[in-house]
């Protein structure tokens, strides 16, 4: 996961880091999250679509009209192996892992139609897993409805990924990042340690509809993106994004429906000096816009019953965007 100085938002990425996971606060506080949000609410958003590649987090959308399965991930991290647990076909609560090779040559880059990296690709990128590499065939896993809009600021979502779990309590550090005990600290949150767990933890949205840079200055990647920001009194199960859940998931209800409303794709720091294996409140998680992709996404892993309705020039079209991956 990239990390982005909270003082340069709109401008180009600060630092850069491999990331890892969603830590949850909220009413846990000063509780580890180690087996927090580990498993689906009751009224189950598509938490096992969300699943592993590498130290990072893919998201399967489902099938298109051929029977290929699709997954979505963020570009930037190293694309291989993918891995998803899901109910047994026979027995749904028997819950089954599988691991599945990329089919080669299968990568397509989404791109930019709008906004400051118009006419470039973007940081999201779909891929085909193999059937064939798994006994279980493709995931036992429902097709994602895709958000038709961005969220609004105030609006709930929930976010999954995979990473390290945090420390059981808060840490607070002074001006120069030594922890202290003294009365107002300058900056407060938790250290990280090297679990890694998948869970879910939810957050209001606090700023929505902007082109983020999770590229370099010299090498720009524009993301249309919204972002939600970690606070100390937040929802209950406030979540925050770090080192290793890009390509995680962010869900929306929406009239009862859930949809797919984002991926993750960077975090932001609160201080140029701040330690990568702490994550502190007041930073933010961003997260890609999926509608801004979604007729992209449409076209290539159409929704239940519209198969017929995609020309298959749409295909070619866009398989001019394929890029070369090999599973690592």
């Amino acid at each position: 996961m990239r990390l982005i100085s909270a003082s340069v938002l709109c401008l180009a990425v600060a630092l850069t880091q491999v990331a890892r996971a969603v830590v949850i606060a909220g009413d846990y506080t000063n509780t580890s999250d180690a087996n927090v949000n580990t498993s689906p609410p009751a009224d189950d958003f598509g938490f096992y679509n969300v699943g592993a590649v590498g130290t990072a987090s893919a998201i399967y959308l489902g099938t298109d009209g051929q029977g290929n399965g699709w997954v979505l991930s963020a570009d930037h991290v190293t694309l291989g192996p993918t891995t998803f647990s899901f109910p047994d076909a026979s027995n749904p609560n028997q819950i089954d892992t599988a691991t599945y090779s990329i089919v080669n040559n299968s990568g397509i880059l989404l791109k930019n139609y709008s906004g400051l990296g118009a006419g470039h690709n973007s940081d999201l990128i779909l891929y085909k897993i193999d059937p064939s590499s798994s006994s279980y065939g493709l995931p036992n896993l429902p097709r994602l409805n895709i958000g038709t809009a961005s969220p609004s600021v105030g609006n709930t979502v929930i976010g999954v990924g995979r990473g390290v779990d945090r420390a059981a309590t808060v840490t607070n550090w002074d001006a120069s990042w030594t922890p202290t005990n003294q009365p107002n600290p300058a900056f407060t949150g938790y250290t990280l340690n090297s679990t890694h767990t998948m869970r879910w933890g939810d957050n209001t949205v606090s700023m929505t509809n902007a082109d983020i840079n999770v590229g370099t200055p010299s090498n720009p990647v524009y993301v249309n993106s919204f972002w939600t920001q970690f606070d100390q009194n937040g929802t209950a199960n406030e979540f925050q994004a770090t080192t290793g859940d890009s390509g995680g998931g962010v869900f929306q209800n929406v009239g009862g429906q859930w949809y797919l409303t984002g991926m993750i794709d960077a975090v932001t720091k609160v201080a140029a000096m701040q330690p990568s294996t702490d994550v502190v409140f007041g930073a933010s998680t961003i997260i890609a816009n999926l509608s801004a992709y979604q007729s992209q996404i449409r076209a290539i892993v159409p929704e239940p019953g519209t198969w017929s309705l995609v020309a298959a020039g749409a295909l070619a079209w866009l398989s001019r965007y394929a890029i070369r991956r090999r599973a690592r």
